[in-house]
């Protein structure tokens, strides 16, 4: 994070506050979708992030189990399940999470690199995982070498 921006958060009295944007896309996708979570549309780099309120829910602290954030969006109105639908099946979903002064122009003092997984869309809200858990929790060995299999290396 830049010096400005951790100062003028940590400030008593911060007067401009903060502003997150999400960056949505896919390779099928032609142009990325693009939310801040606010009341207005916001203008970074050039592109516009349409006003769109949404949340993290963060992980549950249980033993024995990897903790995962779920990403929380309001979808009265917006069109993001017919977005989630239109993706070929398998494809990776990735998000960039942008953390902005909302002082213009806006600046990113910090960005994350998410995949977006286990996507579950009621008619309020979508609600998916945020984090590459799918990757933790795959073997460390794609292959393992049994005997069945490789005879002449045992």
């Amino acid at each position: 994070m830049n010096r400005d921006f951790l100062e003028a958060t940590q400030r008593v009295t911060n007067t401009d506050g903060m502003v997150m944007l999400l960056e949505l896309k896919s390779k099928s996708m032609a142009e990325p979708e693009r939310y801040a979570c606010d009341t207005d549309d916001h203008v970074y780099n050039g592109a516009t992030y349409l006003a769109v309120p949404f949340a993290f829910k963060m992980p549950e602290s249980v033993p024995g189990s990897t903790g995962r954030a779920q990403l929380v969006v309001d979808n009265v109105g917006r069109g993001i399940s017919e977005l989630l639908e239109s993706l070929p099946p398998n494809e990776v979903l990735m998000g960039k999470f942008l953390l902005c002064r909302r002082v213009y122009p806006l600046v990113a003092a910090r960005q994350w690199y998410l995949p977006i997984t286990n996507v579950s869309v009621s008619g309020l809200t979508a609600t998916a995982d945020a984090g590459a858990d799918f990757l933790m929790r795959q073997k460390g060995v794609k292959i393992r070498y049994v005997p069945s299999r490789f005879p002449g290396l045992f």
